[in-house]
């Protein structure tokens, strides 16, 4: 692999800011603008669906695209950083573009529209994103050192899931719920990510990597090396049903809290707070877990206790007092935090493991093809959510009083009931034993094998 470098605080905190960027750019979207689609520019939740989902489905193809690209990049500033400068300085133009589209007069046509945004600022994020995640792997080795990476990187995603899932609502609110609001959340909220993603870009150190370990190959052959691992297409199959989970209880919380529960957007805000905080507060508890366990046992503890606190909430009356929901919420964010710190963590050790079999570079295709089942994930969580909302009958732009019952009662399931089966699945598939492969059965004298917990291994 290539030579590390020491990561000191000042290096982690540079190396940790940009995730900012990715809690925002993930976590708006997904909780925001299927509603911002729906009751702002009152387009039928079935078309909303599609301009969440079809341009996710295009990044299968681009997020592999740019981690080959990123691989196989030359130039005096290195193959990762021009990519992080680019994307950080596109993404915030698009991610504005995307909360300030206008109603183009028809539904059809304002789907068109807002897919089209949703498109670039995907691609314009992902420049930044898929080379970034690699970097992990090429500047710590496995071991405390890297464990504590990922959580600082981590812990920063959460205060860009804590700004979108809780300040972004809350922006809307204080700017006012229709378009106005929508636009000054966008804009501050991007404003606030470019610069950050640009302190990453800068001031991160990255080791040069020898011009004959850079990848290039092309863009098929490294998705077939990349899934030629049974343990690696395990671990991505978990994380993108974890993800799918996840995605489907944040699109389905402001439909719950507005219809089930009967509150405003500052509900949704402090629903979410407590939750973000939590899974904050949990990042180094759970980065010490993976050194400990190992990535894949502490990511089924963590899907596991997420699916029974979403659970919970199936079985609480709406009637409820708010601060139970607020409690419940909370208990899910322990496990929500465990998810992420485990899957990347997991990530980094594979990805490590490839370089030391054959030292050639290909961090960031694995990276592209991981954030791909990401985004993909996340987009099919809003799509899973309305489409439970469109069969239970829910009419876009109507309050609640004009609502069918069942409508009223699908928001309930779609944060509780639907994510909990996702969550013990992707449990389930985390311990699905795994056929050892060719390569695994020769030996090997590669250092880097010794370092990775026991589980990381074919």
């Amino acid at each position: 692999m290539p030579d590390t470098v020491r990561m000191g605080r000042p290096a982690r905190l540079a190396y940790g800011v940009g995730s900012v960027g990715a809690g925002i750019y993930s976590t708006v979207p997904g909780i925001l603008l299927l509603y911002f689609m729906t009751q702002v520019l009152e387009v039928p939740i079935g078309l909303a669906a599609l301009a969440l989902l079809v341009p996710k489905i295009a990044i299968i193809v681009i997020d592999p695209l740019i981690g080959n690209l990123s691989d196989g990049w030359r130039s005096r500033w290195g193959r990762r950083r021009p990519f992080l400068v680019v994307g950080a300085l596109s993404s915030g133009g698009f991610f504005f573009l995307l909360f300030n589209a206008p109603s183009l007069g028809s539904p059809a046509l304002t789907t068109l529209g807002v897919g089209i945004a949703y498109l670039l600022a995907s691609v314009s994020f992902s420049v930044f994103a898929v080379p970034y995640i690699a970097m992990a792997a090429e500047l710590t080795r496995p071991g405390p050192e890297q464990s504590a990476l990922i959580a600082w990187r981590m812990f920063f995603v959460f205060v860009g899931v804590l700004l979108g899932m809780a300040v972004g609502p809350l922006l809307v609110d204080v700017f006012g719920p229709r378009t106005n609001g929508y636009a000054a959340m966008a804009a501050i909220l991007a404003a606030l990510s470019t610069v950050l993603m640009l302190i990453t870009a800068v001031f991160t150190p990255a080791p040069a990597t020898p011009a004959e370990r850079q990848s290039q190959t092309g863009l098929l052959s490294a998705i077939r090396h990349a899934l030629s691992s049974a343990l690696y297409r395990r671990a991505l199959i978990t994380y993108g049903i974890a993800i799918l989970a996840l995605g489907a209880a944040t699109a389905g919380a402001p439909y719950f809290v507005t219809f089930a529960l009967g509150r405003d957007e500052s509900s949704l805000a402090r629903l979410l707070f407590g939750q973000i905080l939590l899974s904050l507060a949990v990042m180094l508890p759970w980065a010490r877990a993976v050194g400990r366990f190992g990535a894949r046992r502490a990511l089924t503890a963590a899907c596991v206790f997420t699916g029974f606190a979403q659970l919970a909430l199936f079985f609480l009356d709406p009637a409820a007092r708010f601060a139970y929901f607020v409690m419940v919420y909370a208990i899910a964010g322990i496990g929500v935090g465990g998810v992420q710190v485990a899957a990347f963590s997991w990530l980094a050790e594979l990805s490590i493991r490839r370089v030391g079999d054959d030292g050639d570079g290909r961090e960031s295709t694995l990276a592209g093809i991981w954030t791909a089942t990401e985004k993909l994930g996340l987009a099919l969580g809003p799509a899973l959510t309305a489409v439970v909302l469109a069969i239970a009958g829910f009419d876009s732009g109507a309050d609640v009083s004009l609502q069918p019952e069942g409508a009223v009662s699908a928001t309930q399931l779609t944060v509780s009931l639907f994510p909990a089966a996702l969550l013990f699945i992707a449990a389930a598939v985390t311990r699905t034993p795994t056929r050892k492969s060719a390569t695994t059965a020769r030996p090997s004298t590669a250092p880097a094998r010794t370092l990775l917990p026991p589980d990381a291994v074919d």
